[in-house]
């Protein structure tokens, strides 16, 4: 009988005294949370202002570098909202390392049904 290796499914994981903080990556995934679901009424500085606790000058910064980044689009309005081609290519991204592991993890069990036979 063949046993499936371990190391060939093991996947590491950081321990929580390990990980890293920044305010400022923190308040780029604030604005992405906040203007999620705002792809069709996009929200105006004072309201991505009121819903962060941000100052207005903190906002216009942080929706202009998540724009740069090419997460944030701003409308001919000056609204700000997510920039769906973004999102929509890193889901193909992951959709398609998903469907990989799952290709791999059915290799692992014909391979280790097969061999218990």
């Amino acid at each position: 009988m063949t046993k499936v290796q371990e190391s060939s499914l093991h996947v590491p994981t950081a321990r929580p005294k390990e990980l890293y903080s920044s305010d400022q990556i923190t308040r780029a995934y604030k604005l992405l949370e906040v203007l999620a679901g705002h792809e069709f009424d996009p929200l105006s500085n004072k309201e991505i202002a009121q819903r962060t606790g941000w100052s207005p000058t903190q906002v216009t910064r942080q929706c202009q570098a998540a724009m740069r980044a090419g997460f944030v689009e701003q409308t001919i309005d000056g609204l700000w909202r997510l920039k769906v081609s973004k999102f929509t290519n890193i889901a193909f991204a992951v959709n398609s390392g998903v469907q990989k592991a799952r290709t791999r993890m059915e290799d692992e069990i014909n391979n280790y049904t097969r061999s218990a036979y």
